[in-house]
């Protein structure tokens, strides 16, 4: 038990510096990050476009779904009308 004790004393004697050293590295980086402009502008204008078309296209894609469920729902009335169409058959999408 006495050795232990001896053990832990020491290693928090040492870690209460390399604690200070470690925190002080740190500061210094993001100081010198935020003199530099921060992160990688590029990288996160190139991300974020991505992300962009990718909503875009998610978008498109339920236009699309929307636009066939109309249809599908047209077909219904036409056929529940005796084939003949009960309402227009033209769709218009605004954006």
């Amino acid at each position: 038990m006495g050795d232990l004790i001896g053990l832990v004393s020491v290693v928090m004697i040492f870690s209460v510096p390399i604690i200070a050293i470690m925190s002080s590295h740190r500061k210094e980086m993001l100081e010198m990050q935020m003199q530099n402009g921060g992160v990688n502008d590029t990288a996160l204008r190139a991300e974020l476009e991505r992300l962009r078309e990718e909503v875009l296209s998610f978008a498109d894609a339920r236009d699309a779904e929307a636009i066939q469920a109309v249809v599908i729902l047209d077909e219904i009335n036409r056929l529940r009308a005796g084939g003949e169409a009960v309402g227009p058959r033209c769709l218009v999408v605004i954006r």
